[in-house]
């Protein structure tokens, strides 16, 4: 059934094709079969972005494969923004178990190209006249078998009000998933019953050594017989880096947040016999922000592996049922001294401070760092 004219007088379709040719084309033929609707372009997920800052769009239709942003982290993007809104994905790598995944993922469709028009224009027909307020959000479970049908590598990072964990993918297999407390196979069947979550997607070019033999399938049958299962909503984090904490933020407030870190880890390497210091996020192993090191101490290697530190000695507090916060963590070596530093406001934080013994007061550090933490916010 065709919508009168005068529904669709005010509604707007996004159409984002890195393809000049497939953008024209598939923005003539919805302009030709709606011509009451405003049809905006744009040729990939960052540009898309610009033009959801200036328009209430209806619908969304996407490539998958694009540069800069792609079709995946634009969806992310629109549901962290709070966009329910329908939005048909293309792709020129169509398979049945990508298809019925998309097809899953409440209020979005998947067209494999070649596009069928005829399809296509069925299909914005009734999305447009579909009612808005039935559209679903997407649940953890539908997004992780997206980017594993997907074949991503990559994080999808996932938190709760008071918890925060890792999925890693390789090609599309989940490998490895941490947690404060656990790793692998358990860590996995945490994260998966988590309910009111929020996700961000982080792509890498390989993923860690395999730690989890099981299939998402055979974890999520397991987690269905640890709880009764029902599909949450979720809140996808966008963040163009790790420090762009809420897909609300403006640019100004992202920039003055990494300033803030950047200053805080300047502060720190002022600290009489400071080696290298970093902000890590121990749940997924990611650093922040450093300073220092150098050929004397790869922070980077330094800060990643004491995540395991953070996470062991939070198991063994949790295994002895106390109720307490970590203030900090010493480890003292012949010539330095190690410090970890949870952070009492962002508790999946922790700075790390290394320093040489001969040249730094123990005592003199660990306060100061303190006062840093205190002037510190993420």
């Amino acid at each position: 059934m065709a919508i009168p004219a005068q529904a669709l007088g005010m509604r707007k379709i996004l159409v984002v094709d890195d393809e000049k040719l497939s953008l024209e084309m598939v923005t003539e033929l919805l302009q030709s079969s709606f011509p009451d609707v405003q049809l905006l372009n744009a040729s990939d997920g960052i540009e898309a972005l610009e033009i959801l800052d200036r328009h209430e769009v209806d619908l969304i239709v996407t490539d998958l494969l694009m540069p800069r942003l792609d079709g995946l982290g634009l969806l992310s993007r629109v549901a962290g923004r709070g966009l329910h809104l329908p939005i048909i994905v293309m792709t020129a790598f169509g398979r049945s178990d990508i298809e019925q995944s998309v097809r899953n993922l409440g209020g979005i469709f998947y067209l494999e190209k070649p596009i069928d028009l005829d399809l296509l224009v069925v299909t914005v027909e009734q999305l447009l006249a579909a009612d808005r307020t039935q559209q679903t959000s997407l649940s953890l479970q539908e997004f992780a078998r997206f980017v594993a049908n997907q074949h991503k590598t990559g994080a999808l990072e996932v938190r709760t009000s008071d918890q925060s964990g890792c999925l890693y993918f390789a090609n599309g297999l989940l490998v490895e998933a941490t947690t404060a407390f656990e790793n692998g196979e358990a860590a996995a069947l945490d994260i998966l019953s988590w309910d009111q979550v929020s996700l961000h997607f982080a792509a890498r070019r390989e993923g860690p050594p395999p730690a989890i033999q099981k299939t998402l399938a055979e974890l999520y049958a397991a987690v269905a017989r640890r709880k009764d299962q029902s599909t949450q909503p979720v809140q996808l984090w966008s963040r163009d880096t790790v420090m762009n904490w809420d897909p609300d933020e403006t640019s100004e407030k992202k920039e003055l947040a990494m300033a803030d870190v950047k200053e805080s880890l300047n502060a720190a390497m002022s600290i009489d016999g400071a080696i290298g210091v970093a902000l890590v996020d121990y749940t997924s192993g990611m650093c922040l922000g450093m300073a220092g090191g150098g050929a004397q101490l790869n922070m980077e290697v330094a800060a990643a592996g004491n995540t395991a530190v953070v996470r062991a000695k939070m198991k063994v507090m949790k295994d002895l049922g106390l109720k307490d916060a970590i203030e900090d963590i010493l480890i003292t070596l012949g010539r330095q001294y190690h410090l970890i530093r949870p952070l009492r406001r962002s508790p999946n934080l922790f700075l790390y401070l290394a320093t040489d013994r001969d040249r730094s007061n123990l005592a003199l550090s660990r306060h100061k760092l303190n006062e840093i933490e205190d002037n510190l916010n993420v």
